[in-house]
């Protein structure tokens, strides 16, 4: 069940909601992010709230709570800009109406950054497009189905949730990785394509620098011998 976000009726997911509560308590020697980032506003600085996946949905759902509901001084800062990447949707539409009226999209800037053969974006509302994310280089294997039928049944309010505004980028299938393991089985060969389109891919296309120096596009062999071994079951 969505929980409670704002006055206006807006509604967030659970682990979203959990999430933000785990970051807004936080402490460092005593001090919340809160009253840090109130102690080190600077008029000639940008605060940018970012993260992936899970940073994804987090970010925008924290920045948006500490303004909306927890009066965070926006004025403070010359400029705050939200920059998630590769985020599944963290709220119904209230929500977004409400991050669009409190961050309009600017450039690239207030949207969510994805790929568009990323599948983790398209957890809530899209995971019935999951299996054919990779069609017609891959389809999606019966334990795949199996997998995405399990989420929505216990995803059963899903097309209460809305996108953010996205900045897509193209994606690209990429023939080349394997797993470790059981390269050939369909499970492992959907597994190990997804987790390249989610994190190798985001760093060829945003920050191509850092290619060689961060390889995020293989599965480790307990993975791969993990899913071989739980599909075939």
């Amino acid at each position: 069940m969505l929980k409670p976000f704002s006055d206006d009726g807006a509604k967030i997911a659970p682990g979203t909601h959990t999430g933000v509560d785990i970051l807004e308590t936080l402490r460092f020697k005593g001090t919340t992010l809160q009253r840090y980032l109130a102690s080190v506003a600077d008029r000639e600085a940008t605060l940018i709230f970012t993260g992936h996946s899970l940073g994804g949905a987090l970010a925008p759902t924290l920045a948006l709570d500490l303004t909306v509901n927890l009066g965070f001084d926006l004025t403070k800062w010359p400029a705050v800009r939200v920059y998630p990447t590769a985020g599944p949707t963290p709220g119904d539409k209230k929500f977004v109406d409400l991050f669009q009226k409190t961050f309009p999209a600017t450039g690239p800037w207030n949207q969510n950054v994805i790929n568009s053969i990323d599948v983790v974006p398209r957890a809530w509302n899209r995971l019935t497009t999951i299996r054919q994310t990779y069609s017609p280089d891959l389809k999606g294997s019966e334990c795949i189905r199996a997998l995405v039928a399990a989420l929505q049944a216990n995803r059963g309010f899903i097309n209460k949730y809305n996108n953010l505004p996205q900045a897509p980028f193209t994606g690209h299938y990429n023939s080349t990785v394997k797993g470790v393991t059981y390269s050939e089985d369909p499970s492992v060969k959907f597994a190990v394509q997804a987790f390249y389109q989610h994190i190798a891919a985001y760093t060829a296309a945003l920050i191509p620098e850092f290619e060689t120096v961060f390889d995020g596009g293989l599965l480790p062999k307990e993975s791969t011998d993990a899913i071989h071994e739980k599909c075939k079951g």
